[in-house]
């Protein structure tokens, strides 16, 4: 295979990627507030980057007591609760952790973003028309897992390693434990900054 090819299908997967994130971008932002010069997913990481949704909470389950928990736990962090709707929102949404139920994001919901995690964390940059916008490797904002179905494939390894992606699985019951990870996430969230900071 010619280095011709193999970007040409490196580029073919980063036009995936920036459709379905696109996708889920447009559902959630208003138009003008995503930079259409840029793929949705480079304008996404800048605005992650800038500190957008360091303070958001993704959710997707049916449980009042968990909710209601969740919302005053937000507001004790300065943040809010985004309730996901459709499966490309774990994708697109940007958000510090998130409490899922994989049920409810269905079988082709949770592939999905298992696919979007392979391509993205692979640990190869992702081009796009000749541009490295991705290096293959970074941090995926970890995820509580609230459903009990063990039918629901884990991500890679490999993916779990380049993506720094950090899975909990917890009861929906156990609210004390949940919220206890959501603080300890975001107590992290703030280190790192603090850490930065410093630096410069």
């Amino acid at each position: 295979m010619s280095n011709n090819q193999d970007e040409r299908s490196v580029n073919r997967r980063g036009f995936m990627q920036s459709a379905i994130c696109g996708a889920g971008l447009a559902g959630i932002f208003p138009a003008d507030f995503v930079n259409l010069g840029k793929p949705p997913f480079q304008a996404l990481a800048e605005m992650q980057g800038n500190g957008w949704g360091e303070e958001v909470i993704l959710a997707r389950f049916n449980n009042d007591a968990l909710a209601a928990a969740l919302e005053k736990c937000a507001e004790s962090i300065g943040g809010g609760v985004y309730w996901a709707e459709d499966p490309p929102d774990i994708i697109a949404a940007p958000f510090f952790i998130g409490i899922i139920d994989r049920t409810l994001l269905g079988e082709k919901g949770w592939q999905d973003y298992l696919d979007y995690l392979d391509i993205v964390y692979d640990g190869k940059p992702l081009i796009l028309d000749g541009e490295v916008v991705h290096e293959g490797k970074g941090k995926e904002p970890p995820l509580i897992l609230i459903d009990c179905d063990n039918s629901f494939p884990d991500p890679k390894p490999a993916t779990l390693y380049y993506g720094s992606l950090r899975l909990y699985r917890c009861s929906p019951d156990n609210i004390s434990e949940i919220t206890r990870i959501i603080e300890t996430e975001h107590s992290k969230i703030q280190m790192e900054k603090l850490f930065a900071k410093k630096i410069l």
